[in-house]
């Protein structure tokens, strides 16, 4: 009994749980039976929405690239002390003697802004004029003098010099003869004194002939002792004679030398006194002549040099002095921004003295992101507005575009930036120097573009192409396009539609070249990759379908995806 009553209970446990088990089983699904009717619902809500079309149409498209920019002043002008034309070489600065405007004033231009101390400049330049004038004067009385006809007392002195130079030759000369007459004498004496010697000489011989005959007699007895000596005596007379015979011949020749050096060095007079005369002859005859020789002429030309140098140097002190400056004025119409001098300041031609700016002639400065630069050119239109100023609209164009990049913060970091200048055409009074002003620079219009909303164009993210979906007999046709000006909400289609064709207004990421375009045939399409049996996921649309542009203007996923918007607003 025990174990029958066992076994009944087993089988009532068994049949609530299966009862259980399946109830919950429905109630399962049953769940999921409605979520998938209520996700396909909205899916065909969706797909409806999807596949609205709208017509390309033409009208204008203008392309604007969005940026912040500073009101700046065009041309603030320095204005130098203009004292370098007027400064010598003792004058390298001055003092300013009064400073005429202060910061704020309105000035117009040659206005007189600064006047300077030159007293002590105008007379030293003057005391300088004065010297240069006297020396030009007494370089021009030697020149004159170069060229002046000589006095008669010069020529007096000149003849005197002649004459005395003729006597002295006369004299010179006259010393030659006489000289010649004394040698021609000496000549003479010297062949008497050789003479003389000749004689002396057979004296000493004879002498010597008679010792050696008396010495043979006196050996004999021919003679006596005393007899003999008389020979000895006679020979000792002749020896003598003879020595001064040779004696007065040595001094003969001594007296011929001493003559003939005397007749050669009156020669030499005679030369001398010869071109002495000749010199004094020349000169009395080049008195009455100009310039006679080329030393004289080269003196002249040197002298002529040195007077023009004195004469330009006069110009030079002149020019000075008539073209000093005793003031500064003002180069343009504007208002004074700073003044940097007072009075007694020391000033060169390097210092500035003061800023003046023209406040009616204002530009905006802006710095635009390096991806937006290639759409920029000179002379592109730009609208400007402020936000104290609702109600005003300030126009302008590119006037400069920098050449080179800087970077600035930015909200994600730093990004690279490049300066440019936009001119003002209206700025009327109304704005001044730092005042911001939002931009927007025209760098495309196109003004009969076919033209197609952005969330209509997708693009491959493989091969890069842009292209539509159009409708043609119930079924999607994939269109490519080219892309031309794009707008904030509109993109030029330059090529691959034409005005009045019927694109897909928001395409979705599944839609295929070729696809059916039934509602229904969509919705199946969408639904093939769910999961039917589960909870999760059944709505889940497979990867590598388009992609919507990212907030940075890129784009992600393996399909298509939207074009981006121009960056910096645009």
């Amino acid at each position: 009994m025990q174990k029958k009553s066992r076994f009944k209970t087993i089988i009532k446990v068994f049949i609530i749980i299966l009862l259980i088990g399946g109830a919950g089983f429905a109630a399962l699904y049953g769940y999921n039976t409605w979520s998938q009717q209520k996700a396909r619902a909205a899916m065909a809500a969706s797909l409806s929405d999807s596949m609205e079309t709208l017509e390309a149409v033409k009208g204008e498209i203008k392309e604007i690239v969005s940026a912040a920019g500073v009101v700046k002043l065009h041309d603030e002008i320095s204005v130098y002390a203009n004292i370098e034309s007027s400064s010598s070489a003792s004058a390298a600065s001055e003092k300013v003697s009064e400073v005429l405007v202060e910061v704020g004033d309105v000035v117009e231009q040659d206005q007189i802004i600064v006047t300077y101390d030159v007293d002590s400049q105008k007379s030293q330049l003057e005391k300088q004029i004065t010297q240069s004038s006297n020396n030009v004067k007494s370089q021009i009385l030697s020149l004159q003098s170069m060229v002046a006809p000589p006095t008669s007392a010069s020529l007096k002195q000149l003849q005197s010099s002649v004459d005395s130079a003729e006597k002295t030759l006369f004299d010179a000369s006259a010393s030659i003869t006489t000289a010649q007459n004394k040698i021609s004498d000496q000549r003479d004496a010297i062949t008497q004194a050789e003479k003389n010697v000749e004689t002396a000489q057979q004296a000493v011989l004879d002498a010597e002939k008679d010792i050696e005959t008396n010495q043979k007699l006196l050996d004999v007895g021919g003679i006596s002792q005393e007899e003999f000596k008389k020979t000895t005596d006679a020979k000792d007379q002749a020896v003598t004679a003879l020595e001064q015979t040779e004696t007065s011949l040595q001094n003969a020749w001594n007296t011929m030398r001493d003559l003939e050096q005397q007749l050669e060095s009156n020669q030499m007079n005679v030369a001398t006194a010869q071109k002495n005369l000749g010199n004094a002859q020349q000169n009395l005859v080049d008195a009455g002549k100009v310039l006679a020789d080329e030393t004289d002429r080269i003196k002249y030309e040197q002298q002529e040099i040195q007077i023009e140098n004195l004469q330009q140097d006069l110009t030079d002190y002149q020019d000075q002095l008539r073209t000093i400056v005793e003031s500064t004025t003002s180069p343009i119409d504007g208002t004074v921004t700073t003044v940097n001098v007072s009075k007694g300041s020391a000033v060169t031609s390097s210092t500035v003295l003061m800023t003046i700016a023209d406040f009616n002639d204002l530009i905006v400065k802006a710095n635009i992101s390096e991806y937006d630069m290639p759409k920029l050119a000179l002379g592109q239109p730009v609208v400007m507005t402020s936000d104290g100023m609702l109600d005003i609209v300030f126009t302008g164009k590119i006037i400069k575009i920098g050449d080179s990049a800087t970077t600035q913060s930015a909200s994600s970091g730093t990004e690279t930036v490049v300066p440019v200048d936009i001119s003002l055409d209206n700025a009327d009074g109304k704005l001044k120097p730092g005042f911001n002003l939002d931009l927007e620079i025209v760098v495309a219009q196109v003004p009969d573009a076919v033209t197609v909303p952005i969330d209509a164009v997708l693009k491959d993210a493989v091969t890069g192409e842009h292209y539509v979906f159009t409708i043609e007999s119930e079924r999607l046709k994939r269109t490519a396009v080219t892309l031309g000006a794009v707008s904030d909400m509109t993109v030029e289609i330059a090529s691959g539609l034409q005005d009045g064709d019927h694109v897909i207004a928001s395409p979705t990421s599944s839609m295929r070249d070729g696809m059916q375009a039934d509602l229904s045939d969509m919705a199946a399409m969408e639904n093939r990759g769910n999961n039917a049996g589960g909870l999760g996921g059944l709505f889940g649309i497979q990867s590598g379908g388009g992609m919507r542009p990212n907030g940075g203007g890129n784009f992600s996923g393996g399909g298509g995806a939207r074009p981006a918007a121009p960056g910096g607003g645009g």
